[in-house]
């Protein structure tokens, strides 16, 4: 899969999931962009659990990274088209970030 290819996919997972995510928007502090591990069937639907590869060290932030694993949940199955098919291979494990700055 060429990079536009990877951008553009990365881009249409992040708008679904947009769609399925609700957190409180937090004032100051540090910033942080929860990473998740997710496996698809080449239909969308989960192959399994999603994972959060960065826990946040600071507590008040536990929630939004919870958050995120919930819209990952709340959006099974994802709708991906027909093109990225044959790059099956190439993304059935892919790391979603969750940044508050950019899915609000």
């Amino acid at each position: 899969m060429s990079p536009s290819l990877s951008d553009s996919l990365n881009a249409l997972l992040q708008e679904q999931y947009k769609q399925c995510w609700s957190y409180l928007p937090l004032t100051g502090g540090e910033k942080y962009i929860a990473k998740i591990r997710v496996s698809y069937r080449p239909d969308g639907s989960l192959a399994g659990q999603p994972a959060l590869l960065n826990p946040p060290s600071d507590p008040s932030l536990r929630g939004l990274a919870e958050s995120a694993l919930r819209a990952v949940r709340r959006c099974n199955p994802l709708r991906i088209p027909a093109q990225y098919q044959p790059y099956y291979d190439q993304w059935k494990d892919w790391v979603v970030g969750f940044d508050p700055e950019i899915l609000n």
